[in-house]
């Protein structure tokens, strides 16, 4: 397991996406940045977008608890999916 792979899939999610590019994404949220052994990781919002923080601008974000929609990230409802929209710098 490579414990840096998410954040080296995200340097390369900025190295290819051209000046101007959208990124969609989903990924899994909680109250901490964590790896479930031998499954998968989730990220806190500030942690994740920090990641793209010097190339891309955030755009729009939703987070799905359950199974509703919200607008904005609530880290006391625990595990959840977040979605977000970015786009590269000119």
């Amino acid at each position: 397991m490579d414990f840096w792979g998410s954040e080296k899939a995200i340097a390369e999610i900025k190295r290819v996406l051209k000046p101007g590019g959208i990124c969609l994404l989903s990924v899994p949220i909680d109250q901490d940045n964590i790896i479930y052994f031998n499954a998968h990781r989730a990220f806190t919002r500030d942690y994740l977008l920090s990641l793209f923080a010097d190339d891309l601008e955030l755009m729009e974000e939703r987070y799905i608890y359950g199974t509703e929609l919200f607008h904005d990230y609530t880290p006391e409802r625990g595990f959840g999916t977040g979605l977000y929209m970015l786009r590269k710098a000119r």
